[in-house]
């Protein structure tokens, strides 16, 4: 199968400030973890080498069959802040998706 990547930043919500050491897990649509992540210190993580469908399924404008992409969802977990949960993330063969996750602090 082919393989496409999700590049993940995280940041504090309402602001530029990245926010590092937050754990990540990303899993398929079948609910299989596919990789567990820590942000750097710039709130930067890449899940590679995720299964996604041929990119010929969507180069070929007859296919009614296949998705061309796989969905995956990243969930966020870091203490002092609210865990959150993207949902249907689209990889494409040799792609690189890029998901932006803003993080609210935990309330007093």
């Amino acid at each position: 199968m082919s393989k496409g990547s999700i590049l993940i930043y995280t940041s504090a919500a309402g602001q530029a400030a990245p926010l590092p050491g937050v754990t990540l897990t990303v899993t398929d649509a079948g609910g299989s973890v596919r990789a567990r992540l820590v942000t750097d210190a710039d709130g930067f993580a890449e899940a590679a080498d995720l299964p996604a469908p041929d990119a010929a399924y969507s180069l070929d404008e007859v296919n009614s069959a296949v998705r061309p992409y796989a969905i995956y969802s990243v969930e966020t977990v870091l203490d002092g802040w609210q865990t959150v949960v993207l949902n249907g993330v689209q990889v494409f063969d040799g792609q690189q998706t890029v998901a932006r996750l803003s993080l609210l602090p935990n309330g007093g």
